[in-house]
């Protein structure tokens, strides 16, 4: 250790009398940070004049992408290293991987730095959370884009969708998620991928709204969830109302014992006057994910 230190030392030293300036290597760390910012300020000065307001949720790992001349040189590297393991050395190799060297001098083609970025375009009501690749060289320059996700959600939907698309805790102070909700996510997440378009778009906002009030009630619970999905499919935000009952919070099974829906059987007292009140009784029926299938006023 105390060699290779002196040695450095030593060169640092001699690069120096040489009016050579050492100047320490970038960390990957902070080179993959340095291309966030560029993408984040990118999209920011993009829409802004359209009014909408940018916000970063997360950052997935960077993937590199070579050429095809490239990669052949690191396969030849591969075969070098597997060589030398052995204790062997192939002059044949050496004068390929001197070729190869130079037709990668000469190739106009980039290694690229896929950047994978999930973020949100915010007006006051509404919400577009993109899925997107973000390729870019080595000066930082933004080269290729490809969306992979589009979906519109409420505005005040947005920082559940980032504990959504991070698969994290949306429930508890922590990034780990708990049991419950990792079987919440494969569930909820497995029957997503069976769906296309506005109906899947439908669906994650759904299960998003889910996820808000397992939030503020830290809890996953069934019933929870059918009484609050009643009260706002059935009010809105009004709370003109009294007196709510649930009579009845069933569910109904198929031949394989499956969840086939639930049925809530709810009743308030609605005032329509200062002095007049009348009640109100309406029958849901939503599906085995919660999504409503019907209402009917009785």
């Amino acid at each position: 250790m105390t060699k290779i230190f002196i040695f450095s030392c030593a060169l640092i030293s001699m690069l120096s009398s040489c009016g050579l300036q050492y100047e320490p290597q970038t960390p990957p760390e902070d080179r993959q940070l340095q291309r966030q910012r560029v993408i984040e300020s990118k999209i920011k000065s993009e829409f802004e004049p359209q009014k909408k307001r940018y916000r970063s949720i997360a950052f997935g790992k960077t993937t590199t992408i070579k050429p095809v001349s490239f990669i052949k040189l690191d396969s030849l590297f591969e075969q070098k290293y597997q060589l030398e393991q052995t204790g062997r050395r192939s002059k044949e190799l050496d004068e390929k991987i001197g070729i190869q060297r130079l037709v990668c001098q000469t190739d106009t083609n980039e290694i690229l730095y896929m950047e994978e970025h999930v973020f949100s375009l915010e007006t006051d009501t509404s919400a577009e959370v993109l899925s997107g690749n973000f390729a870019l060289n080595i000066k930082n320059e933004i080269r290729q884009v490809e969306f992979t996700n589009a979906y519109t959600i409420p505005a005040n939907l947005v920082s559940i969708y980032g504990y959504y698309v991070l698969n994290e805790s949306f429930m508890f102070f922590s990034e780990q998620p708990a049991q419950e909700e990792v079987e919440f996510y494969q569930y909820y997440k497995a029957q997503a991928g069976n769906l296309f378009g506005y109906q899947k778009e439908q669906f994650i906002v759904n299960t998003l709204k889910l996820m808000k009030l397992a939030r503020s009630n830290r809890s996953l619970e069934k019933q929870l969830f059918l009484r609050e999905l009643t009260k706002t499919e059935v009010h809105g935000v009004s709370t003109n109302y009294e007196s709510a009952v649930f009579n009845r919070l069933d569910q109904f099974s198929n031949a394989k014992n499956e969840v086939d829906y639930y049925l809530v059987d709810y009743q308030f007292v609605e005032r329509v006057s200062d002095i007049k009140t009348e009640l109100r009784r309406y029958i849901l029926k939503f599906d085995p994910y919660l999504m409503l299938i019907s209402k009917e006023k009785l």
